[in-house]
C-alpha cells in the first residue's frame, strides 16, 4: 500500500487540479442543459423526417416542425429516445428553441440523460472529497 500524499507533494496539486477541472466540467453541462430545458418553450412538435443513415435502426436522427409562442414556425432536430421511422407524422410534446427541441421528460432524450449522469458524477465527486477530508482529519 502506498503512503498518502503529503500536503507539499507536487503530485497532490496535480491530482487536485485535475479533479477540480473534471468537477467543473461535469457541473457546467447539467447547469447549462437544465437552465435551458426549464426555460425553453413547451411546444407540440410534429416529426417530419427520420433519417436512417445511422447504424442503429431503432434510433434515427429525427427532424420536425413546431410553432413557438411568438407565432414563428421553427424546424430542426428533435432529440428523443425510442423514435423510429414509424413515428414520422406523430406529434410529441417537447421543449424547444428556434433550431432544436428535446422531447418532454427528464430521461426522454440523450442530452437530458447525459445531464443527469453528469449531475450524478458531481454528487459522487463531492461525496468522495467530503469522505476523504473526513478520513484525513481522523488520522
Amino acid at each position: 500500500m502506498t503512503a498518502p500524499l503529503r500536503r507539499d507533494d507536487p503530485r497532490r496539486r496535480v491530482i487536485v487540479a485535475v479533479a477540480a477541472v473534471v468537477f467543473l466540467a461535469a457541473l457546467a453541462y447539467p447547469v447549462a442543459f437544465f437552465s435551458w430545458y426549464f426555460t425553453a418553450e413547451k411546444v407540440s412538435a410534429r416529426i417530419t423526417e427520420c433519417r436512417t443513415d445511422q447504424p442503429h435502426p431503432l434510433r434515427c436522427p429525427t427532424y420536425g416542425t413546431w410553432r413557438l409562442g411568438n407565432g414563428t414556425n421553427s424546424t430542426g432536430r428533435i432529440y428523443g429516445q425510442d423514435i423510429t421511422r414509424e413515428d414520422v407524422g406523430r406529434v410529441v410534446t417537447a421543449r424547444a428553441t428556434r433550431s432544436w427541441a428535446v422531447t418532454d421528460g427528464v430521461f426522454a432524450s440523450s442530452p437530458a440523460t447525459y445531464a443527469v449522469i453528469a449531475a450524478v458524477v458531481d454528487v459522487v465527486i463531492v461525496g468522495m472529497v467530503v469522505g476523504l477530508r473526513a478520513a484525513s482529519r481522523r488520522r
